[in-house]
């Protein structure tokens, strides 16, 4: 089962479920990525909240691995493509 982000469900409630549910039957790779600010405001990474099975394969690394966890961060333990 692929992992749910609350951020995803609270932004679009019940439509969370619908949306992803669609957007894993497209064959073209789909993502949500949520902005990690530092606290002067900047965008420091990028961590991923959803990624239909099209994108898994792009880049080489299940939504079951790569759910929370920022690029940076992914890239430095060795968890990028």
């Amino acid at each position: 089962m692929r992992p749910v982000d609350p951020r995803l469900e609270q932004l679009l409630g019940p439509g969370a479920a619908v949306l992803t549910a669609t957007l894993d039957l497209v064959p073209d790779p789909i993502g949500v990525l949520w902005a990690i600010r530092g606290a002067d405001g900047a965008v420091t990474d990028l961590e991923t909240g959803y990624g239909n099975p099209a994108m898994d394969r792009m880049i080489g690394v299940s939504m079951e691995r790569a759910f929370g966890r920022g690029g940076a961060r992914a890239l430095r333990e060795g968890g990028g493509p």
